[in-house]
């Protein structure tokens, strides 16, 4: 009897560490805005890219040079915009979500390393950039510095800066660049 008490009182005892020690964990805050990286944009580029390529064998086979090159030209185009743009932008925002969350962990050195992988993703679109989107990144530029200076901040300081910046990117990944 006294030993099915002191394995009941151990058991409890276990559970009652192990339900204290996942109270105690900091959960981190889901933020819509930075994770959304879907790939409905995608899927609809590479649809779009599709029927402009299917629309230029169409005119090839018919012997229709000039609209054929037109799409191809489209076709082109489009492939330039996803590898220059939309993809970078995409990346942009995994490492900006990743970056937040590392932060709410108190990682900032972490933190830090995957904000400065948003940063490459970014200056590789704003390099070949250029009239509105160059000025919307150049936007965009001015609050990842400030953002950059001030990662010491408490996540609720930043939270709103994350968002900002959240924003931008989902603005530029909407718009035909």
């Amino acid at each position: 009897m006294t030993k099915k008490i002191v394995l009941i009182s151990l058991l409890l005892g276990f559970i009652l560490l192990l339900v204290s020690c996942n109270l105690t964990k900091k959960s981190v805050q889901w933020v819509p805005a930075l994770d959304e990286n879907t790939v409905y944009g995608l899927t609809k580029q590479v649809s779009d890219l599709r029927k402009n390529f299917e629309a230029f064998q169409q005119f090839q086979k018919k012997g229709q040079r000039v609209k054929a090159n037109e799409q191809l030209n489209i076709l082109g185009k489009g492939l330039e915009n996803l590898e220059n743009n939309y993809l970078p932008l995409t990346n942009a925002k995994a490492h900006l979500s990743s970056s937040y969350k590392l932060v709410l962990r108190r990682d900032i050195i972490k933190a830090k390393e995957e904000f400065n992988k948003f940063n490459q993703q970014i200056l590789l679109v704003k390099g070949k950039a250029t009239g509105n989107t160059l000025k919307e990144i150049n936007s965009l530029m001015i609050n990842v510095g400030t953002l950059e200076k001030e990662f010491e901040l408490s996540e609720k300081k930043l939270l709103p800066l994350f968002q900002k910046i959240a924003k931008q990117l989902d603005e530029l990944l909407n718009k035909k660049i």
